[in-house]
């Protein structure tokens, strides 16, 4: 029996990539977040929860 080590569809990569780019975007606002003190800081809520939505779509489609 053969383990197969890499995934069939090449696609497969890409949605990698773009999971981790929004697990390293998500986690870079989020610094900010702690670090601010201004207002305008609940803005970067609203892009972290834009930035986990993308990322559980292309969740479902790796999953696919």
């Amino acid at each position: 029996m053969a383990i197969r080590l890499l995934p069939r569809d090449e696609r497969f990569f890409e949605l990698f990539n773009a999971l981790a780019q929004h697990a390293v975007d998500g986690a870079r606002h989020l610094a900010e977040l702690f670090s601010r003190r201004d207002p305008q800081r609940w803005q970067l809520v609203q892009t972290i929860s834009g930035l986990e939505r993308a990322a559980d779509e292309v969740t479902r489609e790796l999953v696919e």
